[in-house]
C-alpha cells in the first residue's frame, strides 16, 4: 500500500492577500511521514459546512471571483477590510472534517490497528488529498459505510446533540429549526424522534416538506406557502412546549398561573405539588339566570333573550359572556354592563352555535 503513496499532494488554502483580496488556492504540499502514534489518511470525502464557508470565504464579494492558475480570488469590500486585517498573508488550510482510508500508519499498536480502515476525522485541513492525524483522533467508520457517509460524523452530530442539550438545560421541551432540510436538519429530525423531542421544521419548498415527512417529521412548515404563519402558530400550540416550560418554572417565581381547558385535554402537571384542579361544570338554569342578571340587568324586555342564551349555551359561563359581548359588538344590545337594553328584536338575532363560532365572528370584525 505504501508503494502507491505519492510524495506530494494537493491542499486548499484560504488567504487574505496584502492588497486586500481573498485568494483560494489549491497548492502542492508534501505528503509527509506519520509518526509512531499517527496515521496517513487518503481523504476521500469532506463536506462543506457553514463553519467551513466562514473561514474559506470570509467577507469577500462572492459575485466577483476571478479565476487564476489553480486559484480564484475576490475583492474584500473596503469597509470590511479591517475585519480581516489579522489574516493578511496567512495561508489557512480549510475543511473541518472528512473521512478516508488509512494508507500508512506509525509503529504504535493504536496506529497499526487503523491501517486499511476507513476513518472519520475532525481536525481541520481536510480539503486535502492526504492528511496526517493522531491515531487517537480517528474514528473508525462502521463496515458498509462509505467515506462520503462518514465524512459528516462530527460537526452536524455534535451540533444536533448540543441543540437538544441546550434545550433541556434551559427547561424547554421542543425545538424550532429553520433551514430544516439541510443535512443537519435531517439529522435533527432523526435524533428528536429517538429522544422523543417535539421538533418544528421550517423549510422553503414542498419537495423539502416531502423529504422530512419521509424521515418521520411530524411538524413541517413551508415558508413559501401563504398559510405559513398560521401553520407555524398551530404547530407551536400543538407541542405545548412553552406552556409546559412555564409550568416548570413556577416554583421559583411568585406567580399564580390559571389555565382553563376542556375535559378531553391532557397534560402532565397532575403530579406537581403546586398544581390544583378545579372542575367548572355548566351552570344550572337558575345560576345561569343569576349570571345573566348581573351582566345584562333587570330590564323586563331582556327576559326572552336570557331564556334564549341559557338554552343556546347550555349553562357554559364562558359561552354566556362571549355571546353577550358579541351581541353588544353587533348592536343587538345597547347601554352599559348591568344596564343593557334590547336594540333589536330577539326573533331577528342569529346566535352562534359554538364558542369557537363566537370567537371567529369577533375576529372577523376586527379592524384590518
Amino acid at each position: 500500500m505504501t508503494d502507491t503513496i505519492p510524495s506530494e499532494g494537493k491542499q486548499l488554502f484560504s488567504t487574505i492577500t496584502e492588497d486586500g483580496r481573498l485568494e483560494l488556492a489549491m497548492r502542492t504540499v508534501p505528503v509527509g511521514e506519520p509518526k509512531d502514534d499517527e496515521v496517513l489518511i487518503r481523504v476521500d470525502a469532506a463536506p462543506i459546512n457553514p463553519s467551513d464557508l466562514g473561514v474559506m470565504l470570509t467577507v469577500a464579494d462572492g459575485d466577483a471571483f476571478e479565476a487564476g492558475d489553480d486559484s480564484a480570488s475576490a475583492p474584500i469590500p473596503e469597509k470590511l477590510q479591517r475585519a480581516v486585517a489579522a489574516r493578511k498573508g496567512i495561508a489557512i488550510p480549510i475543511g473541518n472534517e472528512g473521512a478516508g482510508l488509512v494508507v500508512k500508519a506509525g509503529s504504535s499498536p493504536e496506529a497499526q490497528a487503523l491501517l486499511g480502515k476507513t476513518v472519520a476525522l475532525a481536525g481541520g485541513g481536510m480539503y486535502s488529498t492526504y492528511r496526517i492525524a493522531k491515531a487517537a483522533a480517528c474514528m473508525i467508520v462502521p463496515d458498509g459505510t462509505s467515506a462520503e457517509e462518514g465524512a459528516s460524523s462530527f460537526v452536524n452530530p455534535l451540533t444536533a446533540l448540543s441543540m437538544i442539550g441546550t434545550m433541556r438545560l434551559d427547561g424547554f421541551k421542543a425545538l424550532i429549526h429553520t433551514a430544516a432540510a439541510s443535512n443537519l436538519g435531517q439529522m435533527l429530525v432523526k435524533l428528536c424522534l429517538a429522544e422523543d423531542v417535539e421538533l418544528i421544521n421550517i423549510v422553503r419548498s414542498q419537495e423539502q416538506v416531502d423529504l422530512l415527512k419521509s424521515l418521520g417529521a411530524k411538524h413541517v412548515c413551508d415558508s413559501s406557502q401563504p398559510d405559513f404563519s398560521k401553520d407555524l402558530i398551530a404547530a407551536i400550540a400543538e407541542t405545548q412546549a412553552f406552556l409546559d416550560s412555564l409550568v416548570e418554572s413556577l416554583p421559583a417565581a411568585r406567580i399564580l398561573l390559571m389555565v382553563n381547558y376542556r375535559p378531553e385535554y391532557t397534560h402532565g402537571w397532575g403530579s406537581k405539588s403546586y398544581y390544583a384542579q378545579f372542575r367548572i361544570d355548566p351552570l344550572q338554569p337558575e345560576s345561569a339566570g343569576e349570571l345573566l342578571q348581573a351582566i345584562l340587568g333587570n330590564d323586563a324586555a331582556l327576559v326572552p333573550l336570557k331564556q334564549l342564551l341559557v338554552t343556546q349555551t347550555e349553562g357554559n359561563p364562558f359561552f354566556l359572556e362571549e355571546c353577550v359581548q358579541s351581541l353588544v359588538e353587533t348592536g343587538a344590545l345597547a347601554g352599559d354592563r348591568g344596564q343593557y337594553r334590547m336594540a333589536k328584536a330577539v326573533e331577528t338575532l342569529q346566535m352562534p352555535p359554538t364558542v369557537q363560532a363566537v370567537l371567529a365572528s369577533r375576529i372577523d370584525r376586527l379592524e384590518p
